[in-house]
């Protein structure tokens, strides 16, 4: 068969015949706008004389075979069957060429698109037709009439009719100007066509009423006829099989990937597929499945179905700060503080608690999930891995990815990965009306990474294959990144209020093949004694990964040897990283109008709810009830470079929201940037924020050491050069050269406000530094002052010393003056002289709690010696 649209291009005889295949509303458009264009209808005449004709048999789609038109074949011009099955016995002539949507052709255009385009080109009695004009076709033609009463342009009502064939209800929403009144007049005109009663519509509703099930997310239906249109048109499901006891179809998501597991159907022509992969249809001819065999059939397309591409991908970021310390009972401090702040942010101690977790394999044992811990690095084992590392600045690259070179006192991160076991899931129990609601995300990977200015970032990062509504993926994202309750309340159960409304029943990390299961229920938050002794846990999905070394405890009573304590950085919650993939939702939130008295357009995302929750993480309604507010919050953290292209980023404090639709291109381009080069980017973000945090309470934490100015300034001096490294090696302003890059990394960093609080922190540190060199020069002065005063009383001596000659001693060591003068008294002069002194400068301490005053020691000393000194002179 020749391809049709090289047929375009090579020209064609002006003989054409069309044979009509099974009726349904696109095949009896297609009839229509053959009338249209000046084709003659030949179905009772037969006259194969004709030049430009057509045949309709008013086949079913599920009879309409090319052997019903076996006379025609015989035609001398081109001949074009429309949507007709093959049929072996009968040998088509070199003319005939096949249009079709469905299997072998599923990548072709509609049936009466590729009508349009081969007929467009015939020189016909409308000769002045144009696919985009608004006025080809008279406004007496049939197809005009049917799309007035749409209040449609006939190009439009014909785009209409083609989505519905391909995509059904999906696939109308797509277009651009369609509107729900539209599609619903698109269906009945669908189902009149197939001939449908109104006795037979009514009955697809008893049929959901009384036998709709879902097996895992797949919506099931057994109709009552076999017209199953009127089951579809009523349930927007993005996986739904409809049966009988004859056939069997599924519309939805992967459906042209079920041909790959029914192979042997697709080869013996009993079972089609057409459509998209996200909106597309697989089914199976009427009679050819044994009713016996009906169940077995769905369960094969339900377990496929339900675990394959992405629905959304959400990675969970919990930053904290961290401690290092390591003592005994003979050398505990009174306060982690009290241990200098460069000792406690060693990376060289991360090293020494983690090489007890480091396996290179899952440790199968339920009670050492801690030890399943490797040290990361990045290898380049893919493409990816490249694409990733060269897309940001080389001197960021050492804020991002761990080396394996280098000294650890040169290293400004150390990156760990986990072990996953098999199928390790992260499952959500959320409680709503006393009912319990399960998700099942699967685990990708977990990674911890250690900075060395006392902080970190632990992440999960989870693949939602099977939960598609919007819903669902607000309360992944909400109920999942919680790490302790928001509040608690007076009532019996503390927990009744919260959990439900932010906080999940249980969180779950589980492998039944491997024999893990951990399992946080929150119920330590329901004992106010266990939460005065430690306030703050880490919850058990985390803590039981990184083993009793890590603790969340002030500081440890009893224990001995080395720990990190830790902190979680931002609250009760963990920083949402989320790719979410919904053609309906997205196209909604893209489409535009113009504003009312200027030239600019107006998203609807602009004031959207659902947007709104999307970014801010809402479970339930958008915590915003004003108009003018929810529209200024939706535009300021949405970045909008790619809106068109129906891609949305939304960007806040605790979240960073890609929105798209399902296509190829989202799936395995966008989803890979999130996971590796927005991923760096956010959790770089977070790191510079806690880290901010960090150094802002450690300036406040010396702030306390004012009474102890001899440990204050070595702990500044510590602290600064520690804050010298950060600022130079992990707190950048521009981090790649790419520029949706540096706009959404500014996004981020505005968002979080990091610029603005490391100026307050700069200025908090300017402050304490400010404070100890006054303190230092006030100190200087001081000694200054005493210096003064020991060098007005040493004035004294260096006078005798003068009077009686500086060589007072004979060349045989005696004194000169030794007849009148003994040096004894001299020598005593000068000791008294620095005795009292020394009294005087040193008062403080030893007068500070007896009535004497230094001043009278000092004079008497003064006298003392000066009677000393003029004695001997009485005797000269």
């Amino acid at each position: 068969m020749i391809d049709i649209n090289r047929l375009q291009k090579t020209g064609f005889q002006k003989r054409t015949m069309f044979l009509l295949g099974g009726h349904d509303l696109e095949m009896i458009s297609i009839k229509k706008l053959l009338l249209d264009f000046g084709f003659e209808d030949i179905s009772e005449t037969a006259d194969l004389s004709c030049d430009l004709c057509f045949a309709d048999f008013t086949l079913t789609w599920s009879d309409a075979s090319i052997a019903s038109y076996k006379k025609f074949l015989n035609y001398s011009g081109i001949i074009y069957g429309i949507e007709l099955f093959a049929n072996e016995n009968i040998k088509l002539p070199e003319q005939y060429h096949r249009i079709d949507h469905h299997n072998d052709f599923s990548d072709k255009p509609s049936a009466i698109e590729q009508v349009l385009a081969i007929i467009s080109d015939i020189p016909v009695q409308c000769q002045n037709s144009m696919l985009q004009g608004k006025t080809w076709l008279p406004k007496n033609s049939l197809i005009a009439i049917e799309a007035e009463k749409l209040k449609l342009e006939p190009i439009q009502f014909i785009k209409l009719v083609a989505a519905n064939d391909t995509g059904h209800i999906a696939g109308m929403r797509n277009i651009e100007f369609s509107t729900d009144d539209m599609i619903k007049s698109i269906r009945f005109l669908d189902r009149q066509a197939q001939g449908i009663t109104e006795e037979q519509w009514q009955q697809g509703e008893k049929a959901i009423n009384e036998n709709l099930k879902r097996n895992k997310d797949v919506c099931i239906v057994k109709a009552l006829h076999n017209h199953f249109s009127v089951v579809t048109d009523r349930l927007d499901e993005k996986k739904l099989i409809v049966y009988d006891d004859k056939q069997l179809m599924y519309y939805g998501t992967h459906a042209r990937k079920l041909p790959e597991i029914f192979a042997e159907n697709i080869a013996a022509k009993n079972a089609f597929y057409g459509g998209s992969d996200e909106n597309g249809f697989f089914g199976f001819t009427n009679g050819t499945i044994k009713p016996e065999k009906m169940d077995a059939i769905i369960n094969k397309i339900v377990d496929f179905v339900a675990n394959q591409e992405p629905i959304s991908h959400h990675i969970f970021l919990m930053p904290f700060q961290w401690d290092y310390f390591k003592y005994d009972k003979k050398d505990k401090p009174e306060n982690i503080f009290d241990i200098p702040f460069k000792e406690r942010s060693s990376l060289a101690g991360i090293i020494e608690i983690m090489e007890g977790n480091l396996s290179d394999s899952f440790c199968n044992q339920s009670t050492n999930y801690h030890k399943c811990w490797k040290r990361y690095y990045m290898n380049f084992d893919s493409a990816g891995d490249f694409n990733e590392y060269t897309y940001f600045y080389n001197h960021v690259r050492e804020a991002l990815f761990d080396r394996k070179d280098g000294k650890i006192e040169d290293k400004t991160l150390l990156q760990y990965e986990y072990n996953i076991p098999c199928n390790l899931q992260y499952v959500i129990n959320i409680k709503k009306a006393n009912a319990i609601k399960e998700y099942k995300l699967a685990v990708e990977n977990i990674t911890l990474n250690f900075y060395d200015s006392g902080v970190g970032v632990f992440a999960f990062h989870l693949t939602n294959n099977t939960y598609y509504e919007l819903d669902d993926i607000l309360n992944i994202n909400d109920f999942g990144r919680r790490i302790y309750p928001q509040y608690i309340s007076d009532q019996p159960d503390m927990l009744s209020n919260v959990k439900g409304n932010f906080l999940a029943d249980s969180i779950v990390l589980s492998s039944e093949e491997a024999n893990f299961n951990i399992c946080e229920c929150f119920d330590y938050y329901t004992n106010l004694s266990r939460i005065a002794e430690k306030k703050i846990e880490l919850p058990k999905h985390i803590q039981c990964l990184l083993g009793n070394k890590f603790t969340t405890k002030v500081l440890p009573k009893q224990e001995t040897g080395s720990k990190i304590q830790m902190k979680p950085v931002i609250d009760d919650r963990m920083f949402v990283l989320c790719w979410y993939g919904n053609d309906n939702l997205v196209q909604k939130l893209v489409r535009h109008k113009p504003k009312t008295g200027n030239n600019d357009i107006e998203y609807n995302y602009e004031n959207s709810p659902e947007w709104h929750k999307l970014i801010f993480v809402d479970n339930g309604d958008a915590t915003v009830k004003n108009s003018n507010m929810l529209n200024r919050l939706c535009k300021a953290h949405t970045y909008e470079r790619w809106t068109d292209n129906k891609t949305l980023y939304g960007i806040s404090r605790y979240s960073f929201i890609m929105l798209t639709d399902t296509d190829w291109f989202p799936k395995n381009i966008l989803l890979r940037h999130l996971q590796t080069m927005y991923f760096q980017m956010v959790m770089l973000a977070l790191v510079q924020r806690a880290s901010v945090l960090r150094f802002s309470i450690e300036v406040t934490s010396l702030s306390g050491l004012q009474d102890k100015p001899e440990l204050l300034s070595p702990e500044i001096a510590g602290l600064h050069k520690k804050y010298i490294r950060f600022v130079n090696k992990v707190y950048f302003r521009e981090i790649t050269a790419q520029e949706q890059g540096i706009e959404l990394y500014n996004m981020l960093a505005e968002k979080m406000r990091i610029h603005n609080e490391v100026k307050d922190l700069d200025n908090e540190i300017e402050e304490l530094y400010r404070y100890v060199n006054n303190t230092e020069t006030n100190k200087s002065n001081k000694m200054l002052e005493k210096l003064n005063i020991l060098v007005a009383i040493f004035i004294l001596p260096s006078l005798i010393m003068a009077f009686f000659g500086m060589n007072i001693f004979e060349d045989g060591g005696n004194l000169i003056v030794a007849k009148c003068y003994n040096y004894w008294p001299l020598v005593v002069f000068i000791w008294l002289l620095m005795i009292g002194a020394s009294l005087y400068f040193f008062r403080k301490k030893i007068f500070e709690n007896r009535k004497i005053k230094p001043a009278v020691i000092l004079i008497i000393a003064l006298v003392t010696a000066a009677v000393l000194l003029l004695l001997p002179l009485l005797n000269c």
